[in-house]
């Protein structure tokens, strides 16, 4: 399920920077493609502590479906930092 658009990150709480998700590592195999990433701030670079995932494989009617994904975890953690 394709949800970017209603998860929103706030600005570092730390200078005030964009903050925005970053791939850390990437995987695939024959059925699945993954992605371990971070919350960074774009102008002090100070990272979220945790790794999260993303993990997706296409069905058989063309749609996405996600095994594992931790993007809203992340966006909570890194919101709840600071504020």
């Amino acid at each position: 399920k394709w949800k970017m658009s209603e998860i929103k990150l706030r600005p570092c709480p730390f200078c005030g920077g964009k903050a925005e998700f970053t791939t850390k590592t990437n995987s695939s195999s024959h059925h699945d493609v993954g992605f371990r990433f971070v919350v960074i701030c774009t102008k002090c670079h100070v990272c979220a502590p945790k790794t999260y995932e993303w993990n997706f494989r296409l069905g058989s009617d063309g749609e996405i479906i996600s095994s594992v994904d931790e993007r809203e975890e992340a966006a909570g953690d890194w919101n709840r930092r600071g504020h």
